[in-house]
């Protein structure tokens, strides 16, 4: 995951079994903002794992044509895996690109999983003001967009390319959340199952 100049170069990928993505950021300033981005080195690198129960967090290079490494997230039975990284934001004209192929499980009304790229935004504090979440979810997801909160559903399990600018999804997409508080944004790869 970079943060790199607009028009800079994508890089890698991130799975939670839900998905699989890739992630780069852009800024202004040629500087990136994001450790270990690329998946290059190991996990523990940049990046923080939070889960429980039944998971597998790791890197790859078979779930992306390209031979670098990827970041795969998988959850079974109930609650979340993720691995998450908080990044200061020198400003919030700051792009954000990546490629994702998302996946899930069957699902009921008691047990739905569902995968995403979740964009936090934060304060100074690390309080979360509101987020971007793309995401694919099972029929049952109670997720519910709102002033804080931006769902951009998938509908596929394809390879697919997302991008936004986090000045413009603010002002457009979260009208709860003060473009003057936001100091950071927590990126996280998120794999979810609401029962067994």
């Amino acid at each position: 995951m970079d943060f790199k100049p607009r028009g800079g170069k994508m890089k890698r990928f991130i799975k939670i079994l839900a998905t699989i993505g890739i992630l780069t950021f852009l800024s202004l300033s040629a500087q990136e903002l994001v450790v270990n981005g690329d998946f290059e080195q190991a996990l523990n690198i940049g990046w923080t794992i939070d889960a429980s129960g039944s998971y597998t967090i790791d890197r790859y290079t078979w779930p992306h044509p390209d031979p670098d490494y990827e970041a795969y997230v998988y959850k079974m039975a109930t609650v979340y895996a993720s691995i998450y990284q908080i990044v200061d934001l020198p400003s919030l004209f700051c792009d954000v690109s990546f490629s994702a192929k998302f996946r899930k499980k069957e699902a009921s009304s008691t047990c739905w999983p569902v995968s995403a790229v979740i964009f936090t935004y934060l304060d100074e504090n690390n309080n979360a003001l509101g987020s971007t979440r793309v995401y694919y979810p099972s029929p049952y997801c109670n997720w519910q967009a709102g002033p804080t909160m931006h769902l951009i559903k998938v509908e596929d399990t394809l390879w697919n390319s997302y991008s936004f600018n986090i000045q413009n999804e603010i002002a457009q997409n979260l009208p709860g959340v003060d473009p003057n508080a936001v100091r950071k944004v927590k990126v996280s790869l998120y794999a979810y199952n609401s029962g067994s």
